[in-house]
């Protein structure tokens, strides 16, 4: 019984952790501008959120249910997360890590439309 419950609060612990704690060594970006050089922006958020307003510079659409699937077609390039929220942005930022991309920041919600003129 103890280890049942045991296991139960050792997976609710890892599963709030990979939803909520920061990932660390990754930057928030307020705008696009703030991105240096040569970055591939990856979008996660789901089709429905995108406004159709993305930042100059190469964009991959890829939602966060499909990026486990289709990572390997992500060049390896620094990478700017754009996420709608922040369990999005964690879980997206970790998954891209593991795989051996470098994260160079991250961008959330309308936050990375382009700049106004």
């Amino acid at each position: 019984m103890y280890a049942a419950l045991g296991f139960l609060l050792l997976w609710l612990m890892f599963s709030l952790y990979y939803r909520f704690v920061p990932v660390l060594g990754v930057d928030h970006l307020q705008n696009e501008t703030s991105a240096d050089g040569d970055v591939l922006y990856v979008d996660v958020r789901d089709y429905q959120y995108v406004d159709g307003e993305l930042p100059e510079g190469e964009v991959v659409p890829m939602p966060l249910a499909h990026l486990k699937r289709h990572y390997n077609t992500i060049e390896q390039k620094p990478i700017v997360v754009i996420a709608e929220d922040i369990s999005a942005k964690n879980m997206s930022i970790r998954w891209l890590k593991r795989k051996g991309y470098k994260i160079q920041g991250y961008c959330l919600g309308k936050a990375c439309s382009p700049r106004e003129t």
